[in-house]
């Protein structure tokens, strides 16, 4: 039979079980997260060549060995990726530091007092042992809080990582786009002084009128006008290829001309459910809401009594006025409750305002999916029409060039002048310009497509 006298103890020890193992249930739970996908592309490719996309190495398509020294150096060197990557390492530290809150944490401090007569002076030495118990979802909240905070900056660093990639190869098709573009415009620039140089001729034989040599001295003019802006832009996109890889300064040899890479590759067999597995963005969005989710445990838990266990032991001592020895350890353990009562609603205000902010993570997650699904599907778009653009400008090229072919046969035969052979180099260098800018135009199409679909190598460090 149980004593009277401990029926009370017993009822309260059992009250307080029950509420630790209700408390221990989460009182907010993540959301399931619907994204809003179509089933396919609309500008899926229907080649039976599609294979699945290399997210890790996509830029190999290119087949130019120095842009792939190029990203390696990047990936290594860039100071963006480094302090993305210091985040990651800090994120994850202070996961751990917080991970401990609701462990017993066990304290050792002392304190010397002297009596108020200066004769001696006491030595107290205590001990003390706290356990938070995280009650009502507080610790799986607060758990969730520390996973996301970690998932957002690895999603922040794979971000980085593909931003560089696309970033890098971008410039460096823009470098030799460029180069090339300065190529044809110094031979049109070459052929115009020589129409130039005829028309002048003319004039003093009396067989041009003055407008007709001050228009080609205009044409001549304006074709040497034309080659600085691109001699300008393959200097920044040797320098910003330079900052990229952490370097002051562009290698001379980045600076030497080289031929557009030619991209060998077909777009690649892509569903947009799989950018929920590949965009970093939206990773970054999925761990937006569980941090929401975690903030709104919290707050819920505010709403209920927190609950600690508290022991200790102190002891002191005589260390002055020719006395010394050791007093009583005194031992004390018991409960710390806290029980919110009246507070003017101010803790049932942060837990509405953090299921408001709980649904607005969830809407950006599915605005994140929509603007990562339209941007997909607007970078295959501009691949498969630049790439159409490029095969018929090349038809205009391959024309362009048998029409030279038979202005040089019928000079060689006295039936064309040196003016009809310039004029037809200008037309061809013109619609060479043509085909390279749609070429470099599908190149960059394909570069913004793999940073749609988060095409970059992962960091083996990051798991």
């Amino acid at each position: 039979m149980t004593s009277p006298c401990m029926r009370p103890i017993l009822r309260a020890a059992t009250a307080l079980a029950v509420v630790c193992l209700v408390a221990c249930k989460p009182l907010a739970t993540v959301p399931d997260l619907h994204a809003p996908v179509p089933p396919q592309y609309r500008h899926a490719p229907t080649s039976t060549d599609a294979r699945a996309p290399d997210l890790q190495s996509w830029w190999h398509a290119f087949g130019d060995a120095r842009l792939d020294a190029i990203v390696t150096q990047a990936l290594q060197d860039n100071a963006g990726l480094a302090q993305a990557q210091a985040r990651l390492r800090a994120a994850r530290a202070l996961a751990k530091a917080s991970g401990v809150q609701f462990l017993p944490e066990v304290h050792f401090n002392s304190l010397t007092t002297p009596d108020p007569d200066a004769t001696a002076s006491y030595l107290q030495i205590n001990i003390d042992a706290q356990w938070e118990m995280g009650l009502f979802g507080r610790a799986p909240s607060t758990r969730r809080i520390e996973q996301a905070g970690i998932d957002a900056a690895a999603a922040d660093q794979q971000g980085a990582r593909v931003s560089l990639v696309a970033e890098v190869v971008r410039d460096y098709l823009t470098l030799r786009g460029t180069q090339r573009q300065t190529e044809l415009l110094e031979a049109i620039r070459d052929a115009t002084a020589t129409r130039d140089r005829l028309m002048r001729r003319r004039r003093e034989l009396g067989l041009a009128t003055a407008s007709e040599l001050a228009h080609a001295d205009a044409e001549l003019a304006q074709a040497a006008a034309a080659l600085v802006e691109p001699r300008a832009r393959a200097d920044a996109s040797a320098q910003q290829l330079a900052v990229l890889c952490g370097l002051p300064e562009p290698p001379a040899e980045w600076l030497a001309t080289a031929p557009l890479p030619k991209l060998d590759a077909v777009a690649p067999a892509v569903v947009p459910a799989d950018l929920l597995r590949t965009r970093p963005d939206i990773h970054r969005a999925e761990a937006a809401v569980l941090a929401a989710a975690g903030e709104l445990g919290v707050a819920r838990a505010d709403l209920y009594p927190r609950l600690s266990l508290l022991g200790g032991m102190t002891a002191s001592s005589i260390t002055g006025g020719g006395e010394f020895g050791f007093g009583r350890a005194v031992p004390a353990i018991g409960p710390i409750i806290d029980i919110p009562l009246f507070d003017w609603g101010a803790r049932r205000a942060r837990a509405n305002a953090r299921d408001a902010e709980l649904a607005a993570a969830v809407q950006a997650y599915r605005q994140t999916v929509l603007e990562a699904v339209g941007e997909t599907e607007t970078a295959l778009a501009a691949w498969q029409a630049q790439g159409e653009r490029s095969d018929r400008i090349g038809a205009v090229v391959a024309a362009r060039t048998r029409e030279l072919e038979a202005i040089d046969a019928a000079h060689r035969h006295g039936l064309a002048d040196r003016a009809d052979q310039a004029a037809a180099t200008i037309v061809l260098a013109q619609a060479r310009l043509d085909l390279l800018e749609a070429q470099q135009a599908r190149s960059l199409a394909y570069v913004a497509l793999y940073k749609a679909l988060g095409g970059a190598p992962m960091d083996a460090g990051a798991h």
